[in-house]
């Protein structure tokens, strides 16, 4: 009898154990992306009103900048400035601004953690800000008169670039004058070495950013932290491939094209040096026959012999990113990745309406315009 219940006593205790196994894995599981909750059934609610389908074809059919502005009203980008616009730069620098917006609007739903992790992203944009100043007041002289960047609308307020700083940037004559600006800032790495050309200063401050970006990810241990650096890395390895086959119908010399590129870490910086040898285009996409873009830039390839347009890379580059972020984010249902997914998608519908006015102020026909848009 006394051994009967010891045995049930046992097997009682072993289920009671198993079922607080089960409970502290599922916890740990969860916990991590629990905070996350509300962000991402706001996100997953947003991500529905992402412009898509023949609403692009709509927008192309629209004969003026303030045309197009009037028929955004009923989506994210209804913001007035659109309308004020007076020429393409300041339309792309409003687009911009609501694009930043609406970022910030998602960060406030985020947890405190993340707040690191979003001004780490913020700092693309503030690069952004910085190189149009520098591009400005690259060749300048201190009895010039500089462009209002910011009465023209043309760069604005965004994380470190506060309007005390922007006011600041706004009375620069020189690069020497900017670089005594931003030597108080987050950027002092960037302005302490001079720069011989735009190039070169551009080239610096994102290599800057992205480093930044994938170190504080890692540093606060961010759930799915390797994941979601990888959407970054993905964006910049399309960066240089574009810069690369740019580079080689412009003739740039071998040996200064390495200079140009954003170090990633990837399977494509690893190839770099022979990417940068290429004989021509097509054995440049050759070389790139055992990345993850080879189909894409396959696909360009038979769009360039026809028409010679790097645009054409661009777009199935581009078209590749869209997709790949959407077939990770089945992957990484919950936590930070759908945030950054959903950002990342808002750049792409971002990078269409940029294209769109960008054709219609330049007069191309709707099927022309819709050539452009992913």
């Amino acid at each position: 009898m006394f051994r009967m219940v010891t045995a049930e006593l046992w097997m009682a205790l072993l289920g009671v154990s198993l079922v607080v196994v089960i409970f502290v894995f599922v916890l740990r599981s969860v916990a991590p992306v629990m905070p996350f909750f509300y962000s991402n059934a706001v996100i997953q609610a947003r991500a529905s009103a992402l412009l898509k389908g023949s609403q692009w074809k709509d927008l192309a059919e629209n004969k003026s900048l303030s045309e197009l502005a009037n028929n955004l009203k009923g989506s994210d980008y209804g913001d007035d400035s659109l309308g004020k616009a007076t020429n393409i730069s300041e339309f792309h620098a409003a687009v911009e601004q609501t694009f930043i917006k609406r970022a910030i609007e998602i960060e406030k739903l985020s947890p405190k953690k993340m707040l690191p992790v979003f001004s780490a992203y913020n700092m693309f944009w503030e690069a952004k800000m910085l190189k149009t100043f520098y591009r400005s007041r690259f060749n300048m002289h201190d009895a010039e008169v500089p462009d209002d960047l910011e009465k023209k609308g043309l760069v604005f307020a965004v994380g470190n670039i506060t309007d005390n700083i922007l006011r600041h940037l706004s009375e620069t004559k020189t690069v020497k004058d900017i670089r005594v600006v931003m030597l108080q800032t987050e950027y002092a790495n960037v302005f302490e070495e001079e720069h011989s050309s735009i190039q070169e200063f551009e080239v610096a401050l994102d290599n800057f950013v992205l480093r930044r970006f994938l170190e504080t990810a890692e540093k606060i241990r961010m759930h799915d932290a390797k994941a979601i650096s990888e959407i970054m890395k993905t964006k910049f390895d399309i960066l240089n491939i574009l810069a690369l086959l740019k580079a080689e119908t412009r003739g740039i010399p071998k040996d200064e094209r390495e200079k140009i590129l954003i170090k990633t870490g990837s399977e494509v910086s690893k190839l770099i040096p022979k990417l940068v040898n290429a004989k021509d285009i097509s054995d440049f996409v050759d070389l790139c026959s055992k990345l993850r873009f080879y189909d894409a830039l396959k696909e360009g390839l038979d769009a360039f012999k026809k028409d010679g347009s790097l645009a054409q890379f661009e777009k199935e580059l581009y078209a590749y990113y869209k997709g790949f972020i959407t077939g990770e984010e089945l992957k990484h249902t919950l936590g930070p990745y759908p945030i950054f997914a959903y950002l990342t998608k808002k750049e792409v519908e971002m990078r269409n309406i940029l294209a769109i006015s960008k054709g219609i102020d330049s007069g191309f026909a709707p099927k022309e315009i819709m050539e452009m848009v992913l």
